[in-house]
C-alpha cells in the first residue's frame, strides 16, 4: 500500500492522486462495479501517466485554441471542464467545444451540472457521460 511504503497518512493519497489528475499529470481509469455486484467485486483502477507540458507550452496550446475557436468558446469549454475537474485539459475543452456545436450551451451546462454533482471518484464523472445525458434527455 502506498501509504505504508511512503510513511504517509492514507487519507493523503486519494486527494494527492485527484490533484495530479486535475492537472493532467495522471490519468485514472476508474473501474465500474458490475451490476448486482459489491464494491469489492470491481476491478482495480488503472493509473496512467499523462503528458507533461511546460507552462509556456500549455499557454501556447490555449492561445492556439482561442485563435481557432474564439476566446468565448474556449472559456465556456474550460468552465465546463473545471466543473468536472478537467479544466486544465485542452483535449477536454476541445471535446466540450464540439459538444456545444451539436447541443446548445444551456443543455450542455445542465448535463455537466448533473455530472459534476457525482462524487469525484465516480467513473461516470467524465465528458462521455455528459454526452450520454445529452443524447438521452431533452433539455
Amino acid at each position: 500500500m502506498l501509504a505504508q511504503d511512503f510513511h504517509v497518512d492514507p487519507t493523503t493519497i486519494s486527494p494527492g492522486m485527484r490533484e495530479l489528475e486535475k492537472y493532467g499529470v495522471l490519468e485514472i481509469k476508474r473501474a465500474r462495479i458490475p451490476k448486482g455486484a459489491g464494491y469489492e467485486d470491481r476491478d482495480p483502477n488503472q493509473y496512467l501517466l499523462g503528458m507533461l507540458y511546460s507552462e509556456k507550452d500549455m499557454e501556447e496550446k490555449w492561445l492556439g485554441m482561442e485563435k481557432l475557436y474564439g476566446k468565448d468558446k474556449v472559456a465556456k469549454a474550460r468552465e465546463f471542464g473545471f466543473m468536472i475537474d478537467k479544466g486544465y485539459s485542452p483535449k477536454v475543452a476541445e471535446n466540450f467545444i464540439r459538444i456545444m456545436k451539436e447541443y446548445n450551451e444551456n443543455a450542455v451546462r445542465k448535463a455537466v451540472k448533473k455530472v459534476s454533482k457525482m462524487r469525484p471518484d465516480n467513473p461516470l464523472r467524465n465528458v462521455g457521460y455528459v454526452v450520454g445525458i445529452l443524447r438521452k434527455e431533452k433539455f
